[in-house]
């Protein structure tokens, strides 16, 4: 491997420690997705356990009570591009607040949310 290769790996290292850490759920029913992000001091096991057991995915028949906080995006929502096509309408719209906006859309399309899911926050999830 050439210095400069090793040199990005270890960038890329350094940047995926700084990224939270945290288990995202995703629960299939019927045509719809819900996705979830359970706060780890809730769950009865440690995060990595479910990881190194299970990998990606739990099968079965899973059963959740929660709290919906949003619905999925309809064709063409985006909160960036509308402030960006705000900016000549609204003056006092700043960059700073334009560049914030896409570097949290950019994160959610990351590590969040499915812009076509909804999501929720768990109060308990039962398994069948």
């Amino acid at each position: 491997m050439k210095q400069a290769e090793k040199e990005s790996l270890k960038n890329l290292f350094k940047l995926l420690q700084k990224l939270p850490h945290s288990v995202e759920l995703i629960l299939h029913a019927g045509e719809n997705m819900v996705w979830t992000c359970p706060n780890p001091g809730n769950l009865t096991v440690a995060s990595e356990t479910l990881t190194f057991t299970h990998g990606s995915s739990i099968p079965g028949t899973w059963f959740m009570l929660a709290t919906l906080d949003a619905v999925p995006a309809k064709a063409g929502d985006e909160f960036t591009a509308d402030l960006l096509a705000d900016i000549a309408a609204k003056p006092m719209v700043k960059q700073l607040q334009i560049a914030l906006s896409q570097i949290s859309d950019g994160l959610r399309t990351l590590l969040g949310r499915p812009f076509f899911s909804y999501a929720a926050t768990p109060l308990v999830i039962l398994g069948k």
